[in-house]
């Protein structure tokens, strides 16, 4: 596997970035109405729930192709701004996303800032301001300091980036250039060992042109992690530049690097026969002393827009991301000699491991937006095309299997390994590419009413190439498949919306049948929901059913020696979702959630019918206060709440149906010193709750669980120049 430096790319990107703000205006603190002004600008994509999104403004976001009120919107989107993502100052950021209901955060590693996610029972797939992003093991993800924003969208996502897993998606939104020059530095040091320094700086003006903006922004996060061994030494670094070239035509243009050079403790186990979890292992337990794992991620991304009238638009997007990554790790503690591991025989395996992940993922989209007048309202549409191929590369090599008794291991601290003895061997090459065409239309009949609609094509060609096995060199799968959404919000009082919806996905699924590749799973959505304004509260309430068929399954027939499928599963999820937010009297601010997911397994030819999908959570709920003072105590704010998720459902016929589920109580103390300076300390698990964060592979004993972070304090200082 290849191994990129990119040191000399990470000064220069950092040397670029330096020289872009020097030649602009000189850096000066803002004051409070500047900054207010300032955050106007850096959301302009961020539509309010009091303005329709301009057709203007980049296109980053799910929503804003067509320019549609959040009220509007005949679907779940959640969106957490910076504030909020800054309040709860999680070690990686992302984990606010667990806050939302229906959406858990699973698999954690404090060496790699990379999060997973369920949403409605399903995996989640990330996107990068409304474009693909690379899965390269978590080293693709976005660095903290380049995040404004994220969306979460909740139903099948395709008919907003193509083939995906039905569940929702995760959607990364970056940092722009703002109207107002600043200077920011964040210090954050936590008590698991981690240290984070981020910069932010703003140029509002380049080469003497207010028609000019520029914004550059970094990170280094280094120390230790949750588990013994654990080692970070990661850098990130990101500029963005954007421009009007004349009065209908902008462009935005960015590139960022990221460099991971960490030692990650694999902390993965089984658990007994019965469900329970060996007294060897613990919160801050590995299966060794941590071995190098390094990586390197550049991202480039751009848009074009050009305004032909004011009621027609031209607009260009394109990324390229090249992800690179080498790991020299132990994958964890497995045991296959039952369900779980034995009483009578309590033996587990370690596999020491070399490897490389790189992936290119390129990705162009074209689009034509317009509206026109009918019935005395606004009516918009767009129409557009997009290419994205995705090209991965992997290669791992194994030594035998270490075998250890759990009452012969002391601390699971392994002796060293020369991983130079193991061979990856050749790279696994698998090539996607996905052609789509689409059209989207926002009518509105008359006042109050609007019906949001479109229309998917996508063509999809995986390529994939075993290097153990010639044969498959050239097997192809080939897949053609049209989705649609369809849905329609009315005003009911002022400030509150209904809003009933359909969506449609597809994605595709290993397998093969006797006669060829297995098809796409397929799923449908059907949607009812509340959304708007209580008051000074935002309010958002859903009703949901998704069915996802076609699931590949095995095949009755099948002899000893045969691994045939057919696709005539069936999983159907429904369930409720409550979210309530904003100010609730003078100073307090709330935010709470509610979720509640029933899943059953409807279809299957192995006798699951009735059975719930493994890892589902039944029920996620989160509270979160913060109280700001006034008076002689002003500038100091206290927070806190709790977050849980319920019972998570394992593999049928294990001795235990569900794993229990867990309470996290999180806490904060804010004060503001002066405009230029802000303190914090967060509480983590302030009770030191003892859970299970992963709940294994599939729901099953063998291995894969993982304890979620015990109690940890960190402490930030917020500078402004």
């Amino acid at each position: 596997m290849k191994r990129r430096s990119n040191g000399r790319k990470l000064l220069c990107a950092a040397l670029l970035g330096t020289s872009m703000l020097a030649i602009s205006s000189p850096a000066r603190a803002q004051s409070p109405e500047e900054e207010a002004g300032a955050s106007e600008q850096a959301a302009g994509d961020a539509p309010t729930d009091d303005t329709i999104v301009v057709t203007g403004q980049f296109q980053n976001s799910l929503t804003n192709r067509i320019p549609v009120a959040p009220e509007e919107l005949p679907f779940t989107l959640d969106t957490l701004d910076r504030e909020a993502i800054d309040q709860r100052n999680f070690v990686r950021s992302l984990e606010v996303i667990a806050t939302l209901p229906n959406v858990v955060s699973r698999d954690r590693s404090t060496s790699v800032p990379a999060n997973e996610f369920m949403i409605r029972g399903s995996d989640a797939t990330k996107l990068t301001n409304n474009r693909p992003q690379s899965f390269a093991r978590g080293a693709g993800d976005r660095d903290d300091s380049f995040i404004d924003r994220v969306e979460v969208l909740k139903g099948p996502p395709t008919i907003a980036i193509g083939p995906a897993i039905p569940g929702g998606i995760v959607n990364i939104i970056t940092k722009s250039p703002t109207a107002e020059n600043f200077l920011a530095f964040d210090q954050t040091f936590n008590s698991m060992g981690i240290s984070i320094t981020q910069f932010d700086a703003n140029a509002a003006s380049l080469f003497g042109s207010e028609q000019v903006r520029a914004r550059v922004m970094g990170s280094y996060r280094g120390g230790e992690g949750q588990a013994d061994g654990d080692k970070v030494n990661n850098v990130a670094v990101r500029g963005v530049i954007e421009a009007e070239l004349a009065e209908r035509t902008r462009v935005q243009a960015s590139a960022a690097l990221i460099e991971i050079d960490s030692r990650a403790a694999i902390a993965a186990f089984p658990l007994y026969e019965d469900g329970t979890i060996p007294e060897v292992f613990g919160p801050t337990t590995s299966s060794g002393g941590g071995a190098p794992q390094d990586g390197s991620d550049l991202y480039l991304d751009g848009e074009l827009q050009h305004e032909f009238l004011d009621s027609l638009k031209l607009t260009l997007r394109g990324s390229y991301q090249d992800t690179s990554f080498e790991y020299r790790d132990l994958p964890g503690v497995y045991n296959y000699a039952g369900p779980g591991i034995l009483f009578s025989d309590p033996v587990v395996y370690m596999y020491r491991a070399r490897g490389g992940f790189d992936e290119q993922v390129t990705y162009g989209d074209a689009q034509l937006a317009g509206d026109f007048g009918l019935a005395g309202e606004r009516q918009d549409w767009v129409i557009g095309a997009t290419y994205h191929k995705t090209e991965s590369s992997q290669a791992t090599g194994y030594l035998d299997p270490e075998v250890y008794r759990l009452d012969e291991l002391d601390g699971l601290v392994l002796p060293p390994v020369d991983y130079a003895q193991i061979d990856p061997g050749n790279p696994y090459v698998d090539v996607a590419e996905l052609v789509s065409v689409y059209a989207e239309l926002a009518l509105r009949p008359l006042g109050g009413v609007t019906v949001l609609g479109g229309l998917r094509y996508d063509w999809l060609e995986n390529r994939a190439v075993d290097p153990t096995d010639p044969s498959t060199a050239d097997e192809v799968q080939e897949v053609g498949q049209l989705t649609g959404r369809l849905g329609a919000s009315v005003e009911l009082t002022d400030g509150i919306n209904a809003y009933a919806s359909y969506a449609g996905s597809f994605v595709p699924q290993p397998g093969r049948t006797r006669t060829g590749l297995v098809g796409p799973e397929t799923a449908v959505n059907y949607e009812l929901g509340l959304k708007g304004r209580l008051g000074s509260m935002t309010l958002e309430t859903a009703l949901f059913r998704l069915l996802r068929q076609n699931r590949a399954t095995g095949d009755p027939t099948n002899a000893i020696d045969e691994n045939f499928v057919v696709a005539t599963g069936e999983e159907r999820y429904q369930g409720l979702e409550i979210s309530l937010s904003g100010e609730l009297v003078e100073g307090l601010t709330l935010q709470a959630g509610l979720g509640l997911v029933d899943a059953e397994v409807t279809e299957d030819n192995t006798g699951l019918e009735g059975t719930t999908p493994p890892q589902t959570a039944e029920l996620t709920f989160s509270l979160w206060g913060q109280y700001a003072f006034g008076g002689t105590l002003e500038g100091l704010r206290i927070g806190g709440g709790l977050r849980g998720v319920g019972d998570r459902a394992q593999a049928p016929g294990l001795v235990i149906d569900s794993f229990p589920g867990y309470e996290v109580v999180d806490a904060l103390l804010a004060y503001r010193v002066n405009e230029r300076l802000d303190l914090q300390l967060n509480v983590f698990n302030l009770t030191d709750e003892r859970y299970l964060d992963s709940i294994g592979f599939n729901g099953q004993l063998a291995g894969g669980y993982n304890f979620g972070a015990p109690r940890s304090v960190s402490v930030t200082a917020s500078l402004r120049l």
